[in-house]
């Protein structure tokens, strides 16, 4: 039974191949490209090609270079490596899960309970009233300094003096211009 069906198939095949030319197509690509082998010579590019490829391989040693790669390779303990890995790996997954996330929680739930009740608790007009405490205490400081050193008596000292240099320097170019 099995032999028939082949059989059918094949028929069929052989059939489709003779509606469809497809022989002939197949023979006129092969010669087409054989035209085109021939005509351009890639036979020859090819065997250029294959020869300098030998000559890169013997150049630059590659079967040696692959043979010690090999080996190098093969003396690999991968097995003890991927061990070493699996056991790291192991001692995370331990430590993640003897973590106590419900303290963790609890302990960030009461740093934050914490935060709102000084927040609740903040009294701005307080903390206005002592920075403005601070504001006058630091400028009464700073005014006792100047008062200390005289330096509005030395600032009105330096302005007269500013103020004479001027004058000479106006009656020199006066008498720079007159002569």
């Amino acid at each position: 039974k099995l032999s028939a069906l082949l059989e059918q198939i094949k028929d069929i095949v052989l059939t489709l191949l003779e509606d469809y030319d497809v022989t002939e197509k197949i023979n006129a690509f092969t010669g087409k490209m054989q035209h085109l082998i021939t005509t351009y010579e890639v036979d020859k590019h090819a065997q250029v090609l294959m020869d300098k490829f030998i000559k890169l391989i013997n150049q630059y040693e590659v079967k040696e270079t692959v043979r010690k790669i090999t080996s190098m390779l093969k003396n690999i303990d991968f097995k003890s490596c991927f061990e070493y890995c699996i056991k790291r790996i192991d001692e995370a997954i331990r430590e993640v899960q003897s973590y106590e996330y419900k303290k963790f929680v609890q302990d960030i739930n009461k740093f934050l309970d914490l935060i709102i009740k000084k927040i609740k608790s903040f009294d701005y007009e307080k903390f206005v009233d002592n920075i403005n405490e601070r504001i006058r205490d630091i400028r009464q400081k700073i005014n006792n300094e100047i008062k200390n050193l005289d330096l509005t008596q030395k600032v009105e000292a330096l302005k007269l003096y500013i103020n004479d240099v001027g004058n000479v320097i106006s009656g020199y170019m006066e008498q720079i211009g007159r002569a």
